[in-house]
């Protein structure tokens, strides 16, 4: 049989000099080489993998960071661009409150002496004013007018705008301020509701006129009282309290 005839086997000759195993064993070592050389390159590409795989973890880590960063400055610069709305908020708020209060002592400052003629108590008592000047009216009761002396001894006597003990002179209590200067204490919540709210002084002795609770009228020293506190308003058709 002819074993050089068939491509399935490979002739080896016993002798290991001859060329056919020279060749054999190049062949096989050249393969064993290059097998060697695959398996190196294929742990390099592993382990560059590998390193790659950390790499990228680390990158990760720093973009999460980075990125808890900027949500960080973001919030805070969110809360400081909310803070300062609101305090925006608060500065037009109170701009606009003093705004109102403006015109709230133009209005209470428009109702002058040549308007108010009447004065009601928040004890319900009504009584006739006339104007003088200056804020300085006339109390005008049963066709005579009210008489305070500097002792305090008050009287009804013929209307006299030359007299100095017929003279009052009404004060409108609108703030705290005016309050304190008044009472020397600082209003109550109750008082705050009650603003604003007029006392009437005699020039003569600064006593306030008072309505004792209906029964009549009388003066005596400025204290926080219902009885104590007036509002004046503009009346057609008025006539004096009898």
């Amino acid at each position: 049989m002819d074993l050089n005839s068939n491509s399935n086997f490979v002739y080896i000759p016993n002798d290991d000099s001859s060329p056919a195993v020279t060749k054999l064993l190049t062949d096989l070592n050249t393969r064993s080489i290059n097998l060697q050389d695959k398996y190196v390159a294929t742990i390099k590409k592993l382990q560059d993998s590998i390193n790659d795989y950390q790499y990228d973890d680390q990158r990760l880590e720093n973009i999460y960071r980075d990125h808890q960063t900027k949500k960080s400055q973001d919030e805070y610069t969110q809360l400081i661009n909310k803070n300062r709305q609101q305090n925006d908020l608060i500065n037009n708020l109170a701009s606009s409150l003093n705004e109102i209060n403006k015109i709230q002592k133009k209005l209470l400052n428009a109702n002058t002496t040549s308007t108010v003629n009447n004065i009601r108590s928040f004890k319900g008592q009504n009584l006739v004013v006339t104007p003088v000047n200056n804020n300085n009216y006339l109390i005008n009761v049963n066709n005579n007018c009210l008489n305070v002396d500097s002792n305090n001894i008050y009287s009804l006597k013929p209307c006299n705008n030359q007299s100095p003990q017929q003279l009052f002179k009404i004060n409108t209590i609108n703030d705290e301020v005016s309050f304190y200067n008044l009472y020397g204490s600082h209003p109550t919540e109750q008082d705050l509701k009650e603003f604003p709210f007029s006392v009437v002084k005699s020039n003569i002795n600064n006593y306030c006129l008072t309505d004792n609770n209906g029964t009549g009228i009388s003066m005596d020293k400025c204290t926080n009282l219902e009885g104590q506190k007036w509002r004046g308003m503009k009346r057609d058709n008025i006539s004096c309290i009898q």
